[in-house]
This record gives structure tokens, C-alpha cells and sequence, in this order.
């Protein structure tokens, strides 16, 4: 993969109902904040599953966008291991989650 490739790491999250609203208020006004202010990421968008509803749980995806590899990679060096746990910590049991990263085959489209 190449350096200079845009990256998103993409956190798939199945939350259970009953915590739905906590997760959610801490993820936007925590959370995500943190893990932008690591400098590792220039975007962020969060999304709530439509379809397939899951009986008891609601699924979200929040995808990072990174500038580079190299980013994503020192997010997962420097700030990845304690922000995973301080979730873990303040929701174990209530949620579980799968990450993904993506190499874009072309840069966006701005404008």
C-alpha cells in the first residue's frame, strides 16, 4: 500500500439498546474528539445501521479518514491501545466492535 494513499479505519459498533444514549452523547462529545485531537486524522463521520435492525442493539460505524498510512499508524502506536480500553472501561459488556482499514483506489473528489 502506498504511503501517500489516503487510509479509513472504519469501527463498526454493535451498542446494546439500554445504552444507546450514553454511548452515543460520550462518543460525540468525547470520544471521537479525543481520538481527532491526536492529529492522526483529518475527518470523521459517524452513521447509525437503518438496515438490518438487530433485535436488542443498535449498530454504528464511525470511519477516520487519515492522509496516510503512516498516520493511521502512529495512531495505533501512540493513542489507539488507551482510548480502545478507556471505551472498553466505561462499556464492557455492552457493546462489541470490529475495525477495518481501507486504502482508497482514488483520492476524493473536493470541492
Amino acid at each position: 500500500m502506498s504511503p501517500d494513499r489516503e487510509v479509513v479505519y472504519s469501527v463498526t459498533l454493535h451498542v446494546q439498546n439500554d445504552a444507546v444514549e450514553e454511548w452515543t452523547t460520550w462518543m460525540l462529545e468525547s470520544h471521537i474528539a479525543e481520538v481527532m485531537a491526536s492529529g492522526c486524522f483529518e475527518a470523521y463521520e459517524m452513521r447509525r445501521q437503518l438496515h438490518p435492525v438487530e433485535e436488542g442493539r443498535t449498530t454504528f460505524e464511525i470511519r477516520y479518514l487519515c492522509r496516510s498510512m503512516d498516520d493511521y499508524l502512529r495512531y495505533q502506536e501512540t493513542r489507539a491501545q488507551a482510548l480502545q480500553a478507556a471505551h472498553l472501561a466505561r462499556f464492557a459488556g455492552r457493546f462489541e466492535a470490529t475495525r477495518r482499514l481501507l486504502s482508497s483506489l482514488e483520492q476524493p473528489h473536493r470541492s
